[in-house]
């Protein structure tokens, strides 16, 4: 199943002007479930960088954790499963930091699906739009 059949809105990361790291809430992944954040930049000034990444609730960063170094009006999106985190983990949230000297217009959303539910569209039916 794709994360794009059953979605939910977690959290959201509301449009603001960081000049430091910035993070959302955290979002709990039981077994099975996955998330994926949305993360949209603006301006950056002076011309530099934000980087995207995702952290155990706890602020904790891991090998292998999901990163973006975005420019300016880029988006990325950042996915991850329940099984992707830490040991001992079972909650995960956005954290933006621009470059240093740098201040940058970002915003996000974070979405979760449960893969242990039935699809949003059942075999055999219609989907419209």
């Amino acid at each position: 199943m794709k994360i794009t059949e059953r979605v939910q809105f977690a959290t959201t990361f509301a449009p603001q002007q960081i000049s430091s790291a910035a993070n959302s809430a955290a979002v709990e992944l039981s077994a099975g479930r996955r998330a994926c954040a949305f993360v949209a930049v603006g301006a950056i000034t002076p011309n530099g960088t934000l980087t995207a990444y995702l952290q155990t609730g706890d602020g904790t960063n891991w090998t292998n954790a999901k990163t973006k170094m975005l420019s300016a009006n880029e988006q990325a999106a950042l996915e991850i499963a329940a099984e992707e985190l830490p040991d001992g983990h079972d909650r995960v949230r956005i954290s933006v930091a621009p470059s240093t000297g740098a201040t940058a217009n970002v915003a996000g959303v974070v979405l979760v699906s449960d893969l242990r539910s039935e699809p949003a569209i059942q075999p055999n039916s219609v989907k419209l739009g």
